[in-house]
């Protein structure tokens, strides 16, 4: 008995996976998913058994992420971002 509700969909190419989620989501969900500035949808196929799209930060250019508490982040929030980007 599988408990999967999508059996081998770690075996699929990209391309199928993106397919087989377009069937169940609308155009705007589709539109979110796939290529990313903070890692390529490829890097992450690579890295993640069941990758089909990658969450990256909005930035606002003003080197903090859309949605912050303002003004330019702390000492431990510098660092914290650092070891995620590693």
């Amino acid at each position: 008995m599988s408990s999967s509700r999508l059996p081998g969909f770690y075996k699929m190419k990209m391309s199928e996976r993106l397919r087989r989620l377009a069937d169940a989501l609308d155009g705007q969900d589709l539109d979110g998913l796939g290529e990313s500035a903070t890692l390529p949808l490829a890097n992450a196929d690579g890295m993640i058994e069941n990758a089909v799209g990658v969450l990256g930060a909005d930035s606002d250019g003003g080197g903090r992420a859309v949605g912050d508490r303002g003004g330019l982040p702390g000492r431990e929030d510098r660092a914290r971002r650092r070891r995620v980007q590693l």
